[in-house]
């Protein structure tokens, strides 16, 4: 809930602070009017929830602010969080008109993958959650293209790009199994070093 209550007031903060430019006629001057809200659904598929909150800043770019949530399954998920910031720089259309951008960005993340760990008593089989802990700082630059539609009012956004991100400053787990133990090697190459960022967003402008 702490973590929750960060992301949204950190929306307001920005949203306060950010005014919409006026030289130019088809920016807004409500804050809300240059303000989205998006979800990345596939992120849910490795038990992560990732909001994004998009503000424009100026008729071609705009600051978007990125946060991820873990949460357990019975398959393993996770815990923590990560926050980012993006700054997108629109060299078509605009940012809530559809258009095409780049965007370098930094983040921070205190994430624990678990893995899922079978043992038996001999009358059942028992399952608990192995954690596999990284908290480290990341960044880097992606290409993406935002498409709007119903009145520039749903946003569908597909960006793809590098980033790297600092050694893990968490403890190494205990890797009492040779499952655990090539969990973490696979878990190392994503968030530790150079690596891949990705993904697909939809959203309500306001």
């Amino acid at each position: 809930m702490k973590n929750i209550i960060t992301f949204f007031s950190i929306i307001i903060f920005a949203a306060t602070v950010v005014k919409a430019q006026k030289t130019d006629s088809t920016l807004a001057t409500k804050w809300y009017k240059t303000f989205a809200i998006k979800v990345n659904p596939l992120s849910a598929t490795s038990g992560f929830i990732n909001l994004q909150a998009e503000k424009m800043i100026a008729p071609k770019a705009s600051l978007n602010l990125i946060y991820l949530l873990g949460f357990k399954t019975a398959d393993g998920g996770g815990q923590g969080f990560s926050l980012g910031l993006e700054y997108r720089k629109y060299f078509s259309g605009a940012p809530f008109a559809g258009g095409a951008y780049i965007a370098p960005f930094f983040r921070y993340r205190d994430i624990s993958f678990f893995q899922v760990q079978e043992s038996s008593n001999g009358i059942q089989t028992i399952k608990t959650h192995q954690p596999i802990p990284y908290t480290n700082y990341g960044g880097g630059v992606v290409l993406g293209k935002q498409w709007a539609y119903f009145n520039s009012k749903m946003l569908i956004d597909f960006y793809g790009g590098v980033d790297y991100n600092t050694k893990s400053t968490k403890t190494n787990p205990n890797l009492s199994t040779n499952a655990i133990f090539d969990s973490k090697k696979i878990y190392d190459s994503v968030m530790e070093g150079f690596g891949f960022r990705w993904g697909i967003t939809i959203g309500y402008h306001f």
